[in-house]
């Protein structure tokens, strides 16, 4: 089983679904709450690249997943991407990955900045102490951006996934990006 990309599907999910996580660590019910926002509801479905979905229908997105990290086909045609390192990497990875709409990059401590559409900037700082598994997270901006919501909606919100959250801030392109060491 390939490991290094994923196939994600996202469904839409009413407001009061069962707010505990879905069994197995590549389905998440992800929930997003806000000042901007209305709370909203998605099942995140990821399955190996070299696996398929089962026949179901419903969903609002499906997207390539892929690990920045292993070389192979997957990254320069993903649509979200997730990368460690720093973020002077970001220039880089789209120039190698211009097709990607949201690309994450962990940081130290624990958060992660995203990209999106090379327009966006947001930074994801966990809840609470742990790892954040960032996919779902990439995954649900991902959909959020491509369903026409705006991307500045989502700032000041929480994405919870019933394991994990963070804290969401969102700004547009800073005109000089700090290339960290």
């Amino acid at each position: 089983m390939d490991t290094s990309a994923w196939r994600v599907r996202v469904y839409p999910a009413p407001d009061d679904a069962d707010p505990y996580p879905l069994p197995g660590p590549d389905r998440r019910r992800v929930v997003v709450t806000g000042p901007a926002t209305p709370p909203t509801t998605a099942v995140v479905h990821r399955v190996a690249i070299d696996m398929r979905h089962p026949g179901d229908s419903g969903f609002a997105d499906e997207h390539l997943l892929a690990d920045a990290g292993v070389p192979g086909p997957w990254p320069p045609i993903a649509d979200v991407i997730v990368a460690d390192g720093p973020l002077g990497r970001v220039a880089a990875l789209r120039a190698r990955c211009p097709g990607c709409l949201v690309a994450a990059f962990g940081r130290p401590g624990g958060e992660y900045l995203l990209e999106v559409a090379a327009d966006w900037f947001a930074r994801l700082v966990p809840l609470g102490p742990g790892t954040v598994d960032v996919w779902p997270y990439a995954s649900f901006v991902h959909t959020w951006t491509v369903t026409g919501r705006p991307l500045d909606a989502l700032d000041d919100g929480c994405l919870h996934d019933g394991r994990t959250g963070v804290r969401i801030s969102v700004m547009g392109r800073p005109e000089v990006w700090q290339v960290a060491s």
